[in-house]
């Protein structure tokens, strides 16, 4: 991989980083959305203090798969699966979001400019960039990007 990256090219990608990173934002808040929506109707305030709980407490979430489902009422046991689904949306989500976040840290984390070529790899690799925003920079600079991700 070059060494030196293009000042001009740094200046586009350092340009283009803010709507890669709204496009990137973007697709998570999607994927967040459509998890939420396939949630069961009702209960919505519920449901979200069961999502917040979930993603930040890994010892919230291992209590609650653990309890065993005995001693329940035809109600409540009805309530406590109804609980099971929401919980495995959440945890569909908790793992895609894991995804996602480290596809954000490789893509904007370590913003120097040695590192703009392996930035910018992961950028259009994630399909980032219009085709018309890719052909702001160098040909040099957009046939390595080309050849990494054809031999990765």
């Amino acid at each position: 991989m070059p060494q030196n990256f293009p000042e001009s090219d740094w200046k586009t990608l350092s340009r283009l980083k803010p709507l890669a990173l709204d496009r990137l934002c973007q697709r998570i808040l999607q994927g967040a959305k459509n998890i939420i929506t396939r949630a069961q109707e009702g209960k919505y305030y519920d449901a979200y203090l069961d999502l917040y709980r979930y993603v930040h407490s890994a010892a919230s979430r291992n209590q609650m798969y653990r309890r065993p489902l005995v001693g329940y009422t035809r109600q409540s046991l009805a309530v406590r699966q109804a609980c099971y689904r929401i919980f495995a949306i959440v945890k569909d989500f908790a793992q895609q979001y894991h995804k996602e976040d480290q596809i954000v840290g490789n893509c904007f984390s370590d913003w120097r400019r040695s590192q703009a070529l392996y930035l910018l790899v992961n950028w259009r690799s994630e399909n980032l960039l219009t085709e018309e925003e890719f052909a702001e920079f160098s040909a040099e600079t957009r046939n390595t990007v080309t050849w990494f991700l054809q031999n990765r």
